[in-house]
């Protein structure tokens, strides 16, 4: 499983072993809609990135941080990113971890 250890906390894997997976915020003020989806466009090429690894290395629990998409109810975020980004979710959706029995 290229040396993880599969007790090993996953926060400490995240910060060691999988790169390009930091997700970013941007605060209300300068939530303008080019600054919202430039984030929501990085912060879903770390999420497709973790899912990678996770796959690789037989990681079968991950929980998606609600940071994902900033503002993504509020109406300070006007944009249809789920639109928008609709590309980018399906493909993301459609990795799947192959369970071995």
């Amino acid at each position: 499983m290229n040396g993880v250890n599969k007790n090993e906390n996953w926060i400490c894997l995240f910060s060691n072993r999988c790169k390009n997976t930091n997700f970013r915020s941007v605060t209300m003020k300068n939530a303008s809609e080019e600054k919202l989806l430039e984030i929501i466009e990085h912060n879903l090429k770390s999420l497709n990135n973790i899912i990678d690894y996770n796959i690789e290395n037989s990681i079968k629990l991950f929980r998606i941080t609600s940071d994902l998409i900033p503002f993504g109810s509020s109406p300070v975020n006007t944009l249809n990113w789920w639109e928008i980004f609709s590309s980018q979710f399906k493909s993301i959706g459609e990795k799947k971890l192959e369970v071995q029995t």
